[in-house]
């Protein structure tokens, strides 16, 4: 009887344990979620006003200003040299989407630089003059 009494007390021990390992995991799971969603949520507040105050103010502003002067001053000279503005605007389209494309086919090649593209056919030649040097030697 006793043991019986023993087992049950060490099974309702072990239930007991179970339950509030589980309560602490969910606990724990819970806080760490919420602390993240709060942790996150401030950074981009941060990022938010250091944006603000950078697109709004100091040197990054003066040089902005100063190119859309520069590119104001530069189409008054063209249009009064006589090109249209219609000209303008499909030279500067043209010119930017090629700029675009030039951007792109940098990106693309930075990420395949290093990639499996590059690996398996250097792989692949090693692994046929393995096989032709193999043959050779029968």
């Amino acid at each position: 009887m006793a043991l019986a009494l023993h087992q049950l007390k060490l099974r309702a021990f072990k239930k007991d344990y179970k339950w509030d390992f589980l309560k602490r995991v969910v606990s724990h799971c819970a806080d760490y979620r919420v602390r993240h969603f709060f942790g996150k949520w401030k950074q981009f507040c941060k990022l938010e006003e250091i944006a603000e105050t950078v697109n709004t103010e100091g040197d990054v502003v003066l040089a902005r200003n100063e190119a859309m002067r520069q590119a104001k001053a530069m189409r008054d000279y063209l249009i009064n040299s006589g090109y249209s503005p219609e000209e303008i605007e499909h030279y500067l389209n043209a010119k930017a989407g090629e700029q675009k494309n030039n951007m792109q086919k940098g990106i693309i090649s930075l990420f395949f630089a290093n990639s499996e593209f590059q690996i398996m056919p250097k792989a692949f030649n090693q692994w046929k003059a393995w096989v032709a040097r193999r043959k050779f030697i029968r």
